[in-house]
């Protein structure tokens, strides 16, 4: 997939949702994985 993105499309950042969202872990800012927490995805599309 990662060379479909970069090589093809030209896409230069990619992101993957694994349908796993609320695992999410960021111990440099103190966030840990949270099963109740109400997240979701936020796509963005841009154009250069």
């Amino acid at each position: 997939m990662a060379h479909l993105f970069l090589d093809q499309l030209h896409c230069d950042n990619a992101l993957y949702l694994d349908g796993v969202v609320s695992q999410y872990l960021v111990p440099e800012l103190g966030i840990h994985y949270n099963k109740e927490a109400k997240i979701g995805p936020i796509i963005s599309v841009s154009i250069k």
